[in-house]
């Protein structure tokens, strides 16, 4: 059974290896707090406007019993563009289609499943458009360290 670290690392690689996907992100996909000119410069263009792109946050919340050593892991992806929403569509769809129900190519997680999705989302810190979609995925605890 995959632990979280090794769950965490196949879902960012899958995505980050995937050409369909990481085309319609010419601002990048971020692992940060958030998108900014500071925290992610790489998202704007030269005349720093936003750039479509993904910011991916992840949360672990245990189970409760009897599963003793098992976790949720909660990956959100949250998908910006200046204007409109065609890439944040595309880009939502493409998600679905790498990570729901795909547990088996993905570290062994026992299930990977949508839990939500909001599209055409306006953002107003960065004037952009915003879709935000999020998945579960139940995966073994790494074991405790031991002094």
């Amino acid at each position: 059974m995959a632990t979280i670290t090794e769950i965490t690392e196949a879902v960012t690689g899958l995505i980050s290896n995937t050409t369909e996907l990481t085309g319609l992100l010419p601002g990048g996909i971020h692992q940060q707090e958030e998108i900014s000119r500071q925290e992610t410069p790489a998202a704007f263009d030269a005349d720093l406007e936003l750039q479509p792109c993904l910011l991916i946050k992840t949360a672990v919340y245990p189970l409760p019993r009897p599963h003793k050593r098992a976790a949720r892991l909660i990956f959100s992806f949250y998908v910006y563009q200046r204007d409109g929403i065609g890439t944040i569509n595309q880009v939502l769809d493409q998600l679905y289609a790498l990570l729901h129900d795909n547990s088996d190519d993905i570290c062994g997680a026992w299930q990977i499943r949508q839990g939500s999705e909001v599209r055409d989302q306006k953002e107003p810190a960065l004037e952009s458009s915003m879709g935000m979609a999020t998945y579960e995925a139940i995966a073994n605890q790494e074991p405790a360290a031991h002094p």
